[in-house]
């Protein structure tokens, strides 16, 4: 059973991430306590329906240029129609192809499901000045996985800290949000319309057993803001 796909549920994402908003406020306050509030040039990967460059702008971080893109079109057609913003219907790595360079590159909420993390965080290491990331991990919907005996797809933070620490200098932080619904019907509709389960097919036994479920839905993201050690190797080498 497929149980979500982020292109036909877009309209619907907005009043389901609430855990994911929190995570962008979050990463979006240590950008400004660590690298302050003004930037040439920022790019968002998988930027949804716009809620990192919202967040700057209610957090007064300024920019000349904001590049951003989602793999999803209906997503890009949802984003907010801001002044100085190029946006792409593209994956990560094709938009990482350009030429551009940026002094910042963030990404909340979205890193986890790229099957080849090692890879791209070298390339976004490549590409910018600075690194800003929240990153969900294993350990969300950790109650709902031991009811159905499943295990989570999601890297833990050991692994995540392991990549990130091989491409950039920084510090890392953890969020954690608890959700509690009053009914397993509304406990199904947010885990449709959020995205957390990704679009990854449940099996037979597991998808009749999940619309019984009304526990804890828990998440938990790893909040990191860094400098690149290969960017840095590139401007030197290049002067």
């Amino acid at each position: 059973m497929r149980f979500f796909s982020f292109d036909k549920q877009a309209k619907t994402y907005a009043n389901s991430s609430i855990a994911q908003e929190i995570f962008a406020q979050k990463l979006i306050c240590k950008i400004k306590q660590n690298l302050g509030a003004k930037f040439k040039h920022i790019a968002d990967l998988g930027c949804g329906n716009g809620v990192i460059q919202t967040q700057m702008h209610l957090k007064k971080i300024n920019y000349e240029q904001f590049s951003c893109c989602d793999i999803s079109s209906n997503m890009i057609d949802l984003y907010p129609d801001y002044a100085n913003t190029h946006r792409y219907c593209q994956d990560f790595f094709t938009f990482l192809h350009k030429k551009e360079k940026y002094d910042l590159i963030v990404s909340s909420s979205a890193l986890q499901w790229e099957k080849n993390l090692s890879l791209l965080i070298e390339k976004i290491a490549s590409k910018t000045q600075w690194g800003a990331f929240g990153i969900v991990l294993d350990t969300t919907l950790q109650s709902l996985h031991q009811y159905l005996g499943s295990t989570s797809p999601l890297l833990d933070s050991i692994q995540i800290l392991r990549l990130l620490n091989t491409y950039f200098d920084g510090e890392s932080s953890f969020a954690c949000v608890k959700l509690q619904f009053n009914s397993p019907q509304e406990t199904i509709q947010h885990l449709r319309e959020s995205g957390i389960l990704g679009s990854g097919v449940l099996e037979y036994s597991r998808a009749k057993k999940i619309f019984s479920y009304n526990g804890v839905i828990e998440y938990e993201s790893l909040l990191f803001v860094g400098k690149s050690k290969l960017f840095e190797i590139k401007q030197v080498g290049k002067e």
